[in-house]
């Protein structure tokens, strides 16, 4: 993966809230102009426990059939952009 001033760009362009949530629920806004974008969340083992692809600018995810914890979150725009955040089910 190369780290560059898009992927950092890209980063700050991706929301994600409430974070952390209480219900397993959370909503991933795309502030960018990309047309697709792939999510992935792996739980703090790294097992993938949702994958999904979406064109829309705000995507909701719900991880309340997931134990509570840690999670990392990984999209990857149509551009090969990369933005990984850290969110927590509480």
């Amino acid at each position: 993966i190369n780290a560059s001033v898009d992927d950092y760009s890209f980063s700050n362009n991706l929301q994600v809230f409430p974070n952390p949530s209480t219900d397993g629920l959370f909503t991933i806004k795309n502030l960018t102009n990309a047309e697709t974008f792939q999510i992935c969340i792996s739980d703090i083992s790294g097992r993938e426990v949702k994958k999904l692809e979406s064109s829309y600018a705000i995507v909701e995810i719900n991880l309340s059939e997931c134990k509570k914890g840690f999670y990392t979150l990984v999209c990857i725009d149509n551009k090969g952009r990369v933005s990984s955040k850290k969110i927590i089910y509480n």
